[in-house]
């Protein structure tokens, strides 16, 4: 029985050891790629280059727009303030305009009342004068 279980066991380690070498010698060529750096290549280090400075010169471009496109906003909002401080003014004077041409209006409403009573007041006198004058001239 032990030299049943010594060739069993015996069996047992040449099939690891087996195993084991299989292993390492599948490894060797992925530990030899990754141990070895292939130089870089130029042309695709410059088109790499070339590709990120592009992309910084458009990203400064875009910021020069948007500082533009700032300025511009703001020098809209100042006109579009200054437009609405002088409609602001505009619509106090008319509105001062407007309460004057009222209080001058009931004014005169006031004066043609006067007028008017002053007026059927001599027209009773007047009546009187005609029909003295009309009387004279029939008689």
């Amino acid at each position: 029985m032990s030299e049943g279980w010594k060739s069993k066991t015996s069996s047992w380690r040449a099939r690891c050891g087996l195993t084991a070498a299989a292993i390492v010698l599948s490894l060797g060529p992925v530990m030899a790629e990754n141990t070895l750096d292939p130089a870089p290549d130029p042309d695709q280090s410059r088109a790499e280059y070339e590709q990120v400075s592009k992309e910084i010169t458009l990203s400064s471009e875009r910021l020069a727009k948007l500082a533009a496109d700032i300025a511009a906003v703001k020098k809209d909002h100042a006109s579009i303030t200054a437009a609405l401080i002088q409609s602001a003014m505009t619509e106090q004077k008319l509105g001062q305009d407007i309460e004057d041409i009222g209080a001058k209006l009931e004014g005169l409403k006031r004066e043609e009342q006067k007028i008017r009573a002053s007026l059927a007041a001599r027209r009773d006198v007047l009546a009187e004068v005609l029909g003295a004058l009309q009387r004279m001239g029939l008689n």
